[in-house]
């Protein structure tokens, strides 16, 4: 497991710009939004950027596919190494009752982005 998210699982305290921002350090994430157990959203992202106003916006460079969400929507969040895979799952309650994941694939086996 890579150090920079040991760090945010480590961190009792992280919030959901700590954990979005491990999007930014690997080549290839999806996320995805379920509402009443239902995939209503799923897209490939390498890239999320974090505007003034709080709002996460996941993106895939080069695209003009993108997907946002205000951190105010956020209810709780949380992340977990998937058992016996090289991937980080990332798991947002929001507010209206719809469930955001975001699936960080390859973290220890592709090489990383700087930061």
């Amino acid at each position: 497991m890579r150090t920079r998210i040991e760090a945010v699982l480590n961190n009792k305290d992280a919030k959901a710009q700590d954990y979005f921002d491990l999007v930014n350090i690997y080549e290839f994430s999806q996320v995805t939004l379920q509402r009443d157990g239902e995939s209503i959203l799923s897209m490939d992202i390498n890239e999320v950027n974090t505007w003034a106003d709080k709002t996460f916006d996941f993106r895939e460079k080069c695209t003009s596919t993108r997907f946002t969400v205000e951190e105010s929507n956020i209810v709780s969040i949380t992340g977990r190494m998937l058992d016996n895979e090289d991937t980080f799952l990332i798991e947002a309650d929001l507010k209206d009752g719809s469930k955001l994941a975001v699936i960080i694939y390859h973290v220890d086996t592709i090489k990383t982005n700087k930061i």
